[in-house]
């Protein structure tokens, strides 16, 4: 029953079917609590040159193959796209 048919886990097999939806999950929960992961926030600086030097971190860190950056690098685009730092096409690049 429990992921990985790990003994210490408290994560379900889970699935989409029925029997799962239905019948395990609430059952799995009301013995377990909810499982999941948090949220997390990340709070970028204002500030054009702080919002460029990160940028310029976060694009050498996906350049070493680090995947988990993607969606910083996205909202610090956007930002700069919004205050006028930067032009479209150089975000997309």
């Amino acid at each position: 029953m429990k992921h990985g048919n790990n003994p210490a886990s408290n994560k379900a097999k889970s699935s989409k079917r029925y029997k799962y939806k239905l019948i395990i999950k609430p059952v799995w929960e009301d013995f377990y609590g909810t499982v999941g992961r948090g949220l997390t926030t990340v709070v970028i600086p204002s500030s054009p040159s702080a919002l460029i030097d990160r940028l310029q971190l976060l694009l050498a860190s996906t350049s070493a193959d680090n995947t988990g950056v993607r969606n910083e690098l996205v909202s610090i685009c956007d930002e700069l796209l919004r205050q006028k730092v930067m032009t479209k096409p150089l975000c997309k690049k």
